[in-house]
């Protein structure tokens, strides 16, 4: 999981949508609690949001951060506050309670959104950083509650958080865990090949800027990759052997990772 922003530009587009169109959606709604409707909202109206949901995320769950049809999953629209709770009601159409969830994840979640103390799991959208909620186990690549949010969250969503594998339709499809581990063998291999040669700056350079790159907000797993790489000490000893050599290149990749630390989770 990592903080997520919801784009000012965007907000106000759904907003005037919503207005123009807050009858019908509301009607529909309506008819929907009362007649057990197949759908919440009106498929051309679901199309319409799920558009502008994408235009302010990076196109992956918003909790397992699988991206589309990674490990047999899709995005749905999921409540945070949920829209099947009378208290509620009030927010099934605000842009601010509406976020992208594989089906799994949304499955997991359910209506529920804090335990019975009252703690909250997390909404990415409204944390800052997640290192203060979650641990990444390097070792194995699941995830552990650190805060009380965070523990919560796991509480909730440990299936798809951190089961390799389920059954949907029958099949076997492999969880957000197995995703994990893959980009783990990915980077400790592609590192030890690096730390075994020694190649020219600008081999090195190349190669541990494009490792930097790959810890973007649309890739899978971002919180994974970056926590793995960024605390790796075979990256770092690369990083010492390209100062020896080119300065300048060093500098641009420490001010390249110090920018991506953000996406990292806390390890034990």
């Amino acid at each position: 999981m990592i903080s997520l922003e919801r784009k000012e530009p965007v907000k106000k587009k759904y907003r005037e949508w919503y207005r123009d169109n807050k009858e019908k959606l509301e009607d529909h709604f309506s008819d929907y609690l009362k007649d057990n409707k197949s759908g919440w909202v009106q498929e051309n109206h679901k199309k319409v949001i799920r558009k502008y949901l994408f235009e302010t995320s990076p196109q992956k769950c918003a909790y397992c951060e699988r991206v589309p049809n990674k490990g047999g999953s899709y995005l749905e629209i999921e409540h945070f506050y949920p829209k099947g709770k009378k208290e509620y009601r009030n927010m099934v159409f605000k842009f601010e309670n509406l976020l992208l969830s594989c089906t799994q994840c949304n499955k997991a979640k359910g209506q529920r959104f804090k335990n019975e103390e009252g703690v909250e799991i997390l909404d990415p959208y409204k944390e800052k950083s997640i290192a203060p909620h979650l641990i990444l186990n390097p070792e194995d690549m699941t995830l552990i509650g650190k805060s009380a949010k965070g523990k919560v969250t796991i509480a909730f969503l440990n299936n798809p958080l951190n089961t390799p594998k389920y059954f949907q339709d029958g099949d076997i499809q492999l969880g957000a865990i197995h995703v994990r581990k893959e980009i783990l063998c990915c980077i400790n291999e592609k590192l030890e090949l690096m730390k075994e040669y020694r190649h020219e700056p600008g081999y090195l350079y190349g190669e541990l800027k494009a490792l930097l790159d790959m810890l973007n907000e649309n890739e899978s797993v971002t919180a994974a990759r970056a926590t793995v790489l960024l605390s790796h000490p075979h990256f770092f000893e690369l990083l010492e052997r390209l100062k020896e050599s080119d300065r300048d290149k060093y500098d641009e990749l420490c001010r390249i990772a110090d920018l991506k630390k953000h996406f990292c989770l806390s390890i034990p």
